[in-house]
This record gives C-alpha cells, sequence and structure tokens, in this order.
C-alpha cells in the first residue's frame, strides 16, 4: 500500500484481510456468480472443485475467472456459461499475489499481529521508543507496569517504517523528543 495513503486523515484504520480460504473463496464464487442468469447446472460443481484446487486464488482472481468464463461463452455465442468455460478461464487465469509475495504478507501480517498483541494494555496506555543501545518499545500493561522490549535492528527499520508512513518525524522519534500514545 502506498505511505501516502497511510498518513493522518486518509485512512482511518489499516484492515488486514487474509487470503480466503476453501469455503470462502467457493462463496465468492455464489456472491460473483449471482449476478448471471445463465449459469448451466453444472457450473456450481465446478465452482467448488476450483474453489478446492486453487488455493491460491484471491477474490479478484475469482471475479476476473468468470467475467473470463462469462467472455468466452459470448465469443461462442453460447446460451449458457457452462463448467467447461469456467474450468478452461480458471487454467488461463493467472494468480495476482505471486506465492513469494503471498509469503512476505503473511509474515507482515503475523509481525503485526504479534505487535499488537504485545501492545496491548489499559485504555490509556502510553507507549514510547527511545534511542541507545537499542530502540526500547515499552507500553504500560492494564496493571501500570512497564513492559519494556527491546527490538532487534531489523524490527526497528520495521517500526521506524511504520512510523514515517504515518507521518512522524523519525528523527524526532530517534533522539527521544517524540512520545508515541497508544489506545
Amino acid at each position: 500500500m502506498d505511505p501516502a495513503l497511510l498518513r493522518p486523515g486518509r485512512l482511518d484504520k489499516p484492515l488486514y484481510c487474509n487470503f480466503p480460504d476453501e469455503e470462502e473463496r467457493y462463496q465468492i464464487f455464489q456472491s460473483v456468480s449471482a449476478k448471471f442468469d445463465n449459469l448451466a447446472s453444472n457450473a456450481d460443481k465446478c465452482m467448488r472443485d476450483i474453489a478446492q484446487k486453487y488455493s491460491q486464488f484471491t477474490g479478484a482472481d475469482i471475479q476476473a475467472l468468470l467475467y473470463t468464463a462469462k467472455l468466452s461463452a459470448v465469443h461462442e455465442s453460447s446460451e449458457k456459461i457452462t463448467a467447461k468455460h469456467i474450468m478452461d478461464a480458471a487454467k488461463s487465469t493467472r494468480p495476482s499475489v505471486s506465492p513469494a509475495d503471498r509469503s512476505k504478507f503473511l509474515k507482515i501480517f503475523a509481525k503485526f499481529r504479534d505487535e499488537e498483541e504485545t501492545n496491548q494494555g489499559g485504555a490509556h496506555g502510553e507507549s514510547k521508543v527511545t534511542s541507545g543501545n537499542g530502540y526500547m518499545y515499552g507500553g504500560n500493561s492494564g496493571s501500570g507496569s512497564g513492559v519494556k522490549q527491546t527490538l532487534t535492528k531489523e524490527q526497528q527499520e520495521a517500526l521506524l517504517g511504520k512510523l514515517a508512513s504515518f507521518g512522524y518525524d523519525i528523527d524526532d522519534i530517534k533522539q527521544g523528543k517524540q512520545r508515541l500514545a497508544t489506545a
């Protein structure tokens, strides 16, 4: 996502939408295909099979696949979108997210999720990033005791990148001039 979109006032909260599982892919097939009034009776089973077989497809990929199948039926002057049209479209549709990118996104989410769980504190908790031997990321727990964790260099860079994307002055943070309040 473009960091400019993450600056204050643009988007309220970043929201992670995981890749769809088999049942969710099938539901996406059903939702998108509900717009088509010319599906053959064998299309539903085919969509179920594709949802099971093509685990790398996202919602956008499934929509593209169904539109490709519809276009194929139009080119053949067919009155119905058949299982063959859908299966051929599945074979020709490339996943929009490569396995490497998928792995990268899952790692980013795991790191974000772990940070969120670590930082769950009281409603008025406060976190601070300070300089020194290593950045310290601390927060107040509900009991009022401070929880501090030394971040690795990789974690420091990731955190600073996130903060920069939200419009924070990284130099002020490094010098301890800017405190970060969390809810």
